[in-house]
């Protein structure tokens, strides 16, 4: 049966604690240094549009290569490996917590069978 209540360190409990530990005291860090923050919150008055022109007018197959050779893991290597690179070093250790994000979500789909209790919809 699909579960509706996340059990104890499902994807959503380490999502949350993703959120927790490492981006709410990331973003208080930037504010607190006077950093730009990541995303703006809320749009640029003065812009007229946030289109920008594309740096290449084509594509080729190199451009849809998965990197980390289609696994999560090798995402999420690659993904910390690109933000050291950007000096980016508090994202890059948020690594290990997203492996374990993706790990929790291999196992809940491993075992999710794909039924949904019946009393699910009764209120709809």
């Amino acid at each position: 049966m699909n579960q509706t209540k996340p059990q104890s360190g499902s994807s959503t409990d380490l999502s949350g604690a993703l959120f927790d530990q490492v981006l709410v005291p990331l973003s208080e860090a930037r504010r607190e240094a006077g950093a730009a923050p990541y995303f703006a919150a809320w749009r640029d008055e003065t812009a007229t549009s946030y289109f920008t022109r594309a740096s290449e007018a084509t594509m080729s197959a190199a451009d849809f290569a998965y990197p980390g050779a289609g696994t999560a893991p090798g995402l999420i290597d690659a993904l910390t490996a690109f933000w050291a690179a950007e000096g980016e070093q508090a994202l890059a250790a948020a690594g290990p917590h997203l492996k374990h994000i993706s790990e929790a979500l291999h196992a809940e789909a491993a075992a999710d069978d794909g039924n949904v209790d019946i009393f699910c919809y009764t209120l709809f």
